[in-house]
């Protein structure tokens, strides 16, 4: 067989493996995202492909993108928050747009010719470029699904001498301590409260009103 005919070979294996691992949920993804930091463990091209998974997994429409937020933030979230058409990153639990968060009571942005959004003409000081984080839809129920399944299978192996020295039910109950704190976007976003806080130059602080609107499970803005 030519090297050609061998690559797209590989190429049909690992895009059905890609399909397949995303049809499974987040919590598969996750694992193939720790496999793909394991050079250790793992051949290098493997790690390589499994880059994929970190920002390039298959995203969820825009149209659902707008219901999580109209039910994050109400009706007129518009009116203050304002995100591009196309995600620059999709991920296990998330896929993040660049938007611009409104600062005061001035018109709505426009968008350009490009797409591409527009400050106002009330000015640069008005606005401020953010990440808007939104979590894919049903992705909670798929992540506790996925970890009582785990968890029964991991108390079950522990039956057995063999696997009981790995403890797999306290590894699971990390694993799962780990994902349900990703999966809540208010915990990531104290996080980064607390950092700006610390951080903090004069006039980036924020007010209260703005922090307490921010806040949501399947929405985060930073």
């Amino acid at each position: 067989s030519s090297p050609a005919k061998l690559q797209w070979a590989e190429d049909v294996r690992w895009g059905f493996l890609y399909w397949a691992v995303e049809m499974c949920g987040p919590c598969y993804i996750k694992f193939m995202q720790w496999a793909g930091t394991r050079q250790d463990l793992f051949p290098p091209s493997f790690c390589e492909r499994c880059a994929r998974f970190h920002s390039r997994v298959r995203p969820h429409s825009r149209s659902a993108t707008d219901k999580v937020l109209r039910r994050a933030f109400g009706d007129k979230w518009k009116e203050w928050l304002q995100i591009e058409e196309e995600p620059v990153g999709s991920g296990c639990i998330a896929q993040v747009y660049k938007g611009k968060l409104r600062q005061d009571k001035t018109e709505p942005s426009k968008r350009g010719e490009s797409g591409q959004l527009e400050r106002p003409s009330g000015g640069a000081d008005c606005w401020r470029d953010v990440a808007v984080k939104v979590v894919h839809p049903g992705c909670r129920v798929s992540v506790e699904t996925d970890l009582m399944l785990m968890a029964a299978v991991a108390s079950f192996l522990e039956c057995f001498d063999f696997f009981y020295w790995m403890a797999p039910t306290k590894s699971v109950a990390e694993f799962s301590r780990h994902m349900l704190r990703q999966v809540d976007m208010r915990i990531e976003a104290e996080a980064g409260e607390r950092f700006r806080s610390n951080f903090a130059t004069p006039g980036s602080e924020g007010t209260m009103e703005e922090k307490a609107r921010l806040a949501s499970a399947s929405v985060g803005v930073v």
